[in-house]
C-alpha cells in the first residue's frame, strides 16, 4: 500500500484506538511526506511472533538500498486480532502515535 500510495487502505489497518487519536488527513499527509522523501520501500529481515490475539513484527524498511527505518526487538510494531482481522496498534515510528504500548 506504501509503495502504490495508497493511504486510505493503509488507515483502515490502524485499530479503531488508533484512528480515534490520528486523522485520516493527518496520516495521508505525513505518509505522502515520507513517501515523496524515501521512493519506494522493500522490508528486510522480518520477524513475526504471534501470542493469542497479539503479534509482534520486527522489520527493518530499505529504500534505495539503505535503512531508513523499521521496528526493532525492543520497539516492535504491535498488531490486534478483532473480529478475526488484524490491525495494527502500536507503530514503533511514531507516524499514528497512540499513546501508551499497548500491552
Amino acid at each position: 500500500m506504501f509503495n502504490r500510495k495508497q493511504w486510505r487502505p493503509a488507515w483502515r489497518m490502524y485499530t479503531p484506538r488508533i484512528r480515534s487519536h490520528c486523522s485520516y488527513r493527518r496520516f495521508a499527509l505525513a505518509m505522502g511526506t515520507i513517501r515523496k522523501a524515501t521512493g519506494p520501500v522493500t522490508l528486510r529481515n522480518v520477524t513475526v511472533r504471534v501470542t493469542g490475539a497479539r503479534t509482534l513484527i520486527v522489520y527493518r524498511i530499505v529504500a534505495n538500498g539503505r535503512v531508513v527505518g523499521g521496528a526493532t526487538a525492543k520497539e516492535p510494531d504491535v498488531f490486534r486480532r478483532i473480529n478475526g482481522r488484524w490491525f495494527d496498534d502500536f507503530d514503533a515510528d511514531g507516524l499514528c502515535p497512540s499513546g501508551d504500548r499497548p500491552s
